[in-house]
């Protein structure tokens, strides 16, 4: 009977270490690294310190392109860019960690 019970607990600490974590869902799906981005982008509007919602607009801190949010989930988004902007097609967004603002990478619309 405890062997039972050991096994059933096992198996339920390892289905919950493979759920995977939303970092390495986001980085799945990213084509490839985007050319000529800041390492960073910030917020358009002022935002409260330890906001984990994505913003709607970011701003490249360099060159001030404003990016547009498409989409979200689990602090990840995914952002308009102007075609051609950091090596990208008017068909790719641009993901972001919305936590730090760094680039994840291109990816599909």
């Amino acid at each position: 009977m405890l062997r039972k019970l050991l096994l059933a607990f096992g198996s339920v600490i390892l289905l919950s270490c493979g759920s995977g974590s939303s970092a390495s869902e986001a980085d799945t799906d990213v084509l490839r690294p985007a050319s000529d981005a800041p390492q960073s982008f910030s917020a358009i509007f002022a935002t409260p310190v330890g906001a984990k919602d994505c913003q709607s607009r970011l701003v490249d801190p360099v060159d001030r392109v404003e990016l547009m949010l498409v989409k979200s989930f689990d602090g990840v988004g995914d952002y308009l860019v102007p075609p051609g902007k950091y090596g990208m097609s008017a068909d790719e967004l641009l993901r972001i960690n919305c936590r730090t603002g760094k680039v994840i990478g291109v990816v599909k619309k």
